[in-house]
């Protein structure tokens, strides 16, 4: 993802959102302690990624202990 990522600004862009698929997706319902590791790695690659998945407990609480932005709430405190 961090070469994804440096690739794509070679060219002036930015990667704006990672969704995860299949078990990772499945994951925010099933066990969203599963996605932290992710969740940290995606804040040091780029702290302004959003993370995209379902409107569930897990996606908020991965926002609420790592910070990172998802597509269900702004940046932690303008809630």
């Amino acid at each position: 993802l961090g070469a994804l990522s440096g690739l794509a600004q070679g060219h002036d862009l930015d990667i704006a959102h990672i969704r995860p698929h299949g078990a990772l997706y499945d994951a925010f319902f099933t066990n969203p302690k599963t996605l932290m590791p992710l969740a940290k790695v995606l804040l040091t690659i780029n702290p302004w990624f959003i993370l995209v998945g379902p409107a569930c407990d897990g996606l908020q609480a991965i926002q609420q202990e790592t910070g990172l932005l998802n597509n269900n709430a702004g940046p932690p405190g303008l809630q």
